[in-house]
């Protein structure tokens, strides 16, 4: 599975670590397992972890997607902001990640893309500003 999601309990937030080469097929197909499992906790914040990722198949319609079905799910659980922390440390992950940080803009998801991991993961400890 070219995405492992896994929750930290003890902070409050669950992290999705993206492997290797992923398509938009991929990416929309794992989300909406997440979702549909039974580790994802609404209202978690959320690390995406971007580094060992290759993102040369990812399209801008892919991310449109994958926003889209964040929106809805959130939309569903009544989710009315969400923290999501995006580790983006090459110029390619940071840039998509600006694309998607876009294409996400009218969902309850408040992003901030980071080229520090530390500093990701103390982001997404404190409390989201009013």
């Amino acid at each position: 599975m070219p995405l492992e999601f896994t929750i930290n309990h003890k902070d409050g937030y669950l992290t999705c670590k993206y492997l290797g080469q992923i398509t938009d097929e991929e990416i929309v197909a794992s989300w909406q397992k997440f979702y549909e499992g039974n580790k994802w906790i609404p209202g978690f914040n959320e690390l995406n972890d971007l580094s060992e990722a290759d993102f040369m198949c990812i399209t801008t319609s892919g991310l449109r997607r994958l926003a889209q079905l964040s929106k809805t799910m959130q939309e569903k659980m009544n989710i009315q902001e969400l923290k999501v922390a995006i580790y983006a440390p090459t110029p390619l992950q940071f840039g998509l990640s600006r694309v998607y940080e876009v294409l996400a803009g009218d969902s309850p998801e408040i992003h901030k893309i980071f080229k520090d991991l530390d500093e990701a993961k103390a982001w997404l400890k404190t409390p989201a500003e009013d």
